[in-house]
């Protein structure tokens, strides 16, 4: 069992990714996408940027053992995030700035121009437009750091890293984590069998990497060799108009010797046959890698499940089984992109993450495509899958009674509890969605090709869309890599401490908040989103004009230009991850106005309040054993009564004397109303000072009505409490229910179906 691992009665999540792998024909923006959610519990979220530098001859990398809890690094030599200035104020600041260079366990040489970058737990994208996604895998080997009693020197976000440092292309990348791995070995994200068990060794003792540039879309894997020294490893291109995903299971399959589309490492093949796992006379030439490479996990849909969704999504036309066996042989590694129409805003997007704006946010579709032409996916396409829980199908964690009566999506981390072991836990499962409420941080990388009159001006304007926290429950913001600095919130934040100049914490705050009344909540999150994602937009988009303009219209000296260029993009990175944070920091209070205790609260703006109770639904209460006693059918209702049908019980009854006594009196009763009331009118019609006093007093009577005074009857109590509801329904038929809309924006007072 890999899924979790469990010491000293706390319980650790592994497997905590999930990439998705785009084609530059797949795509809105004519290069490849690839994204990445970084799924811990405990990892340090914020995310640096990395200079571009020179280095002299001789120099040498320092290479860090793996770390993701805060501070993941305190070193003084990568960007501002990872200084000592940058660490948090609090009681174990003097520990942390002890840790620069503890977690150094090694070098290797330096060369002579390292380019700059934007990293977090891994690297995430450089100045050329390369871009890497991650996610952890299960792997038949796994290896221990040289630092502790292993030979291997290098992990996944060291390789990272390194290959965004020195690469150009998405093969140059490749290759170069290939190389730098093989020869000074790779070791695994978990190692210690002695206290964790070799199942959960095994469970992180792979990797897949995600790799894309302008042009090329790759997918790859790696894992130990079985001397703890080296690697294996291999990478497969997918084609142009193609979609791939990759969630903690290896994907890569048949592989092809000697193919422009496969790159791998020359011991691949005589290891497996060294172990029996391949056979060339048995298996045929194309050995299959995740077979070969891959145990089983416990609970295969953990991964596969996400795999489907994203490919069935993409896909839809090739109707894939949405369950497999354990090593998914229903799923190729990547499909053709035939959704031949967007996903339409039909209501359903209030809770779904499948259905997202079109091309860029609050475009329409005024010019439908050809029902035979693929709709392609635009970075917001692909925000909105990373938002996905499953929603419209059986497996929708926003539906059933583990979602509560107002659909929360989240499923905590398995653990023990009471009675209950981990193993005995672990023999169940929950649907593991895309959008998990223990993300650190996530990211769609957007590489494009930007013709000017002095070339293409993609690295110029090379950017990614990032946001922290649980993708449903934040927004992403644009960084530039060209951009000196990253916004303060996105770089600042620790566990330890609550602190809304943290956009983790905003984020944190919300979604947690949320997520109890889900179904009525989230729709003024997404409100958020929808608005200002579709701002963001249009603002980058417009500045990116600005700056093509004055390129195209420059005679200055390209230098004096590249620094207004680097000057407006930092100032607008900043800016806009700043207005990210501070707006769902604002949203918090405003959340918890409308949503409270079970009622959703609208006009705010208005003289009074309108309360509605969202009570909960009634399949829940039928589970709950909420109507297993039933009430006194003689007794009173203390609420206003139902209209019973003829049928039901009569409560009285009375005999055909007693009825027409009642009829009788009635009928005199209107008859002296009648004439008593044309008396009082025509006294009336000659008193002008009387009418208008009575106007006046009927104005302060509607104003009492909402303080709860009984008006200018203070002695009669008779009427007032009547008056005053006869009042307020007035006020609410006349002004309430013209502005009910404004009161309640997009119908908030109803919850999402």
């Amino acid at each position: 069992m890999v899924d979790v691992w469990h010491v000293n009665d706390q319980v650790f999540s592994t497997d905590r990714c999930t990439a998705i792998l785009i084609g530059k024909d797949a795509s809105t923006t004519g290069s490849p996408l690839t994204t990445h959610t970084a799924d811990c519990s405990d990892c340090d979220w914020r995310v640096n940027k990395v200079p571009a530098m020179d280095w002299p001859p001789g120099s040498m990398r320092p290479v860090h053992l793996i770390s993701g809890a805060y501070p993941r690094q305190v070193r003084e030599d990568r960007g501002e995030t990872w200084s000592k200035a940058n660490l948090e104020n609090m009681p174990q600041r003097k520990n942390w700035e002890e840790m620069e260079n503890m977690l150094v366990i090694g070098s290797i040489p330096q060369v002579n121009h390292t380019y700059a970058l934007i990293e977090g737990l891994y690297g995430i994208m450089n100045e050329h437009q390369v871009a890497i996604g991650e996610s952890t895998c299960s792997a038949k080997f796994f290896a221990a750091p040289v630092s502790d009693g292993g030979k291997a020197l290098l992990e996944v976000s060291e390789l990272s890293q390194i290959a965004l440092e020195r690469s150009k292309t998405a093969r140059e990348a490749i290759l170069t984590m290939g190389e730098v791995a093989e020869k000074y070995g790779y070791y695994s994200a978990e190692w210690n069998t002695n206290k964790y068990g070799r199942d959960f060794a095994l469970g992180e003792g792979g990797e897949a990497l995600t790799v894309i540039d302008t042009d090329e879309a790759w997918m790859f894997h790696i894992l130990p060799d079985d001397t703890g020294s080296s690697a294996i490893w291999v990478a497969q291109r997918i084609p142009p108009n193609h979609v791939s995903v990759v969630a903690n299971t290896f994907v890569i399959k048949e592989v092809i010797p000697n193919h422009p589309d496969f790159l791998y490492s020359e011991n691949m093949y005589p290891i497996a046959e060294k172990y029996g796992w391949y056979n060339a006379d048995r298996d045929g030439p194309h050995l299959h890698f995740l077979r070969t490479y891959s145990p089983q996990r416990y609970h295969p849909s953990y991964s596969n499940r996400r795999v489907w969704r994203v490919l069935s999504l993409t896909a839809p036309d090739l109707l894939l089984p949405a369950d497999t066996d354990a090593y998914a042989d229903d799923y190729p590694v990547s499909v053709p992109l035939t959704r031949t129409t967007p996903w339409k805003d039909d209501g359903t997007r209030k809770t779904s993450g499948v259905t997202p704006p079109l091309e860029t946010p609050g475009t329409k579709l005024s010019n439908p495509l050809s029902p035979l032409s693929p709709q392609k996916l635009s970075p917001v396409d692909v925000m909105w899958l990373q938002r996905d829980h499953y929603e419209n199908t059986i497996y929708s964690t926003t539906q059933g009674l583990a979602a509560g009566p107002f659909g929360d999506p989240n499923r905590f981390d398995l653990g023990a509890n009471g009675n209950m072991t981990i193993f005995q836990a672990n023999e169940g499962e929950f649907p593991r969605a895309i959008s998990l409420f223990r993300t650190s941080y996530s990211f769609v990388s957007e590489p494009r090709h930007v013709k000017t009159k002095y070339g293409d001006a993609g690295s110029t304007l090379a950017r990614l869309w990032l946001c922290q926290y649980a993708p449903d429950s934040s927004s992403y913001t644009p960084l530039y890599i060209n951009s000196d600095k990253l916004p303060k919130p996105w770089i600042s934040g620790t566990m330890q401490k609550y602190d809304t100049n943290s956009a983790w914490w905003n984020f944190c705050l919300v979604g947690n908040y949320a997520g109890r009344f889900y179904s009525y909540a989230m729709q003024s999150v997404r409100n958020v989103q929808y608005s200002l994602e579709e701002s963001l937009w249009n603002s980058a988009n417009s500045l990116e004009n600005e700056i093509l303009s004055i390129i195209s219209s420059s005679t200055s000296d390209s230098l004096d230009l590249a620094k207004l260029v680097k000057e407006k993009l930092t100032v607008y990175t900043i800016e806009a991850g700043q207005n990210v944070s501070s707006t769902w920091r604002e949203l918090f209070p405003s959340l918890v106005t409308t949503y409270r205790d079970g009622y959703v609260v609208g006009g705010q703006e208005g003289p009074t309040v309108l309360i509605r109770k969202m009570f909960y639904p009634k399949w829940w209460l039928q589970l709950v054993g909420f109507f297993d006693h039933g009430g006194n059918k003689d007794g009173i209702l203390f609420m206003p009564n139902p209209t019973y049908p003829a049928s039901n019980k009569v409560l009285i009854n009375y005999s055909s004397s007693e009825v027409a006594l009642f009829s009788f009196t009635l009928v005199v009763v209107l008859i002296l109303g009648m004439f008593i009331g044309r008396r009082t009118a025509h006294k009336s019609s000659n008193s002008n000072e009387k009418g208008e006093y009575a106007r006046i007093s009927m104005n302060n009577r509607s104003e009492s009505a909402f303080s709860g005074n009984l008006g200018d009857d203070e002695d009669d109590d008779s009427h007032g409490d009547t008056n005053n509801q006869l009042m307020f329904a007035y006020y609410y038929n006349s002004q309430i229910g013209k502005s009910e809309a404004a009161a309640y924006p997009n119908n908030s007072y109803q919850p999402i179906v």
